[in-house]
C-alpha cells in the first residue's frame, strides 16, 4: 500500500495487490477494504460499503405485478380447460366453418370437394392467396439469398486477404497487461485491414442496389404475368339496368 496507494488490497488468491472491487462506485475507499465512499447516481451507500440501487423497490413491484398476471392467466386457462362442454353441436359447427374458411385448392374435374393445399406447396409460384402472397415470399427468399451471399463474400475476402478477419473483435480480455496488448493489436490490425473492409462494404452496397433494381423489375413482370393468366376481382364488372333515363339539361334545370 505504501508503494501503490491506489491498490491497497492484498489479493492472496491472485497474488497481487488490487483496487477495491465495488460496483457502481464513484469514489472508492482506500482503507484496505472493498468499500465505497460515494456512489453513482441512482445508487446509495449501504452499511456494508457497497452501492445499492435506489429504486429497487420499483423493480420488485413490477416483478410482483408480472407474477400476478402470469398466475391469473394460468388460472384462466385451467378454468377454460376444466369447463363442461354444454354445446357440442355448436362447437362442431364452428370447427366446420373454420375449416371451410381455410385456403383450399381449386376444384378438380370430377371432384366437387376442394382439398387443402399440401404443406410442400411452393409459395414462390403457386397462387394460393393471390399474387401479393407470391410477391411477399419472393421478397423473403431474396433477402435470404442476399444474406447468404454477403456471408460467403466475407468468407472469401478473409480467405483471400487475411484470416484475421475471421476472429477480429472476438478475442477475450484478461489482465491489464493483456488488455493493453489486445488494444494495441486490435488498433494496428483494424488500420491495416481498413481498405479491405471499406472495399467489401462498397461492393456490398453496389451489388445490393443493383440487385434491388433487378428484383423490383422481376416482381413487376411476375405480377403482370400472373394477372394475365389468372382471373381476379378486377376482371369482373357489374351492369345495372332498369335505371331511369337522364333528363335533358333544360328539363333538369326547370325541375
Amino acid at each position: 500500500m505504501r508503494h501503490n496507494p491506489s491498490k491497497p488490497i492484498a489479493d492472496l488468491a491472485k497474488g497481487i495487490c488490487r483496487a477495491p472491487a465495488v460496483s457502481n462506485c464513484e469514489e472508492l475507499s482506500m482503507d484496505g477494504a472493498d468499500a465505497c465512499k460515494r456512489c453513482r447516481r441512482f445508487f446509495y451507500l449501504g452499511g456494508d460499503g457497497d452501492c445499492h440501487y435506489r429504486f429497487m423497490w420499483v423493480l420488485w413491484s413490477l416483478l410482483a405485478v408480472l407474477v400476478t398476471l402470469v398466475i391469473l392467466i394460468i388460472v384462466w386457462v385451467v378454468d377454460l380447460i376444466l369447463r363442461k362442454d354444454v354445446n357440442p353441436h355448436g362447437v362442431k359447427q364452428g370447427l366446420s366453418q373454420r375449416s371451410k374458411r381455410r385456403l383450399h385448392m381449386p376444384k378438380s374435374p370430377g371432384n366437387r370437394k376442394r382439398r387443402l393445399w399440401p404443406k410442400m406447396t411452393n409459395l414462390l409460384r403457386e397462387m394460393v392467396a393471390g399474387p401479393g402472397l407470391c410477391l411477399h415470399f419472393n421478397f423473403q427468399f431474396m433477402v435470404i439469398i442476399w444474406a447468404l451471399l454477403v456471408a460467403l463474400g466475407w468468407v472469401f475476402l478473409a480467405m483471400m486477404t487475411d484470416s484475421t478477419l475471421f476472429y477480429l473483435g472476438t478475442r477475450k480480455f484478461g489482465t491489464a497487461l493483456k488488455n493493453c496488448i489486445l488494444v494495441a493489436w486490435g488498433y494496428e490490425t483494424q488500420q491495416r485491414l481498413m481498405p479491405a473492409k471499406v472495399g467489401f462494404l462498397a461492393w456490398v452496397y453496389v451489388i445490393t442496389f443493383v440487385g434491388c433494381i433487378l428484383h423490383s423489375i422481376r416482381q413487376l413482370r411476375y405480377y403482370q404475368l400472373a394477372d394475365f393468366k389468372n382471373k381476379t376481382m378486377k376482371d369482373y364488372a357489374a351492369f345495372i339496368t332498369g335505371l331511369p333515363h337522364r333528363m335533358a339539361t333544360s328539363e333538369w334545370r326547370r325541375s
